[in-house]
């Protein structure tokens, strides 16, 4: 992980549940020390208002939503989400051009065959996040970049990986 990264602040929204607390004690031992919580009094996710002001004032870089409402899948599927924001880049990208991206990133000299004539899933998988540009994020790493950055970060935790 570069070490740039671990400066970022980073917010993990449900901090307090399982997969929220897995998260940070995960940040924590990669060595970030910058980790924004804020409790449901202190910060309530389906107030819009009080959301967008909680990011203008504290401004993540980085965003781990692990916050779901209690009572788990069941009220999931029974109470849908009032409100959500999208994080991506903005930018749509094909398969071929997504492929093409891994293999250049990994090194992948072999040949990459599409089959026009079978549907690759829905058209586009363009994100809208004009809800997240309009609170003043703006992605900063290409999916390129992320790319290489995530294989190189596997490439120097492989052995790491391997013995767990």
């Amino acid at each position: 992980m570069a070490s740039h990264l671990r400066n970022q602040r980073v917010f993990v929204a449900g901090h307090k549940g399982m997969v929220g607390s897995a998260i940070v004690r995960r940040l924590k031992a990669l060595g970030y020390d910058n980790i924004l919580i804020a409790s449901r009094g202190e910060l309530d996710l389906m107030n819009q208002t009080k959301v967008q002001a909680w990011f203008t004032e504290n401004k993540p870089e980085q965003v781990y939503i692990a916050a779901a409402k209690v009572g788990g899948i069941h009220a999931n599927n029974t109470q849908p989400m009032l409100s959500h924001i999208n994080v991506g880049t903005g930018v749509d990208c094909t398969i071929r051009e997504l492929s093409e991206s891994v293999a250049r990133v990994t090194g992948y000299s072999g040949g990459l065959t599409f089959d026009s004539s079978k549907p690759d899933g829905t058209p586009r998988k363009l994100m809208d996040v004009s809800r997240l540009k309009a609170l003043g994020w703006r992605a900063e790493t290409s999916l390129e970049e992320g790319l290489t950055e995530t294989y190189q970060w596997f490439l120097d935790n492989v052995e790491d990986l391997r013995q767990q």
